[in-house]
């Protein structure tokens, strides 16, 4: 739709630089949030290595599904795709009663 237009391009690319950012920041603040005080590292170390799976496996699949699909239909793979884990921000983020009861809870323990 855009045709070969280098701005645009650039700014796709640094939109998408801009969610991975947002979305890695939240991944590690939840993550630091759910590890007990007591053994954060040891967790953290775990907890993010075992993140780390699913994205290997996903990326050897997705070439397959970009020649299947087309780029068109993978890109909107991709977001419907990640819709799920946006709804669980509904029942793990603080801006909830749920969440904020977590959170208050998780600062009182230490």
């Amino acid at each position: 739709m855009a045709g070969h237009d280098l701005f645009i391009l650039g700014v796709v690319i640094g939109v998408e630089a801009f969610g991975v950012g947002l979305g890695t920041a939240a991944f590690v603040a939840y993550i630091a949030h759910t590890t007990h005080p007591l053994y954060t590292a040891t967790q953290f170390a775990l907890f993010t290595s075992l993140a780390a799976v699913p994205r290997t496996f996903a990326n050897a699949a997705t070439g397959y599904l970009v020649e299947d699909l087309g780029w068109r239909n993978f890109f909107i793979f991709c977001f419907l795709a990640a819709i799920p884990g946006m709804l669980l921000l509904i029942k793990v983020a603080p801006w909830n009663e749920d969440g904020q009861k977590v959170a208050q809870g998780y600062l009182l323990e230490k």
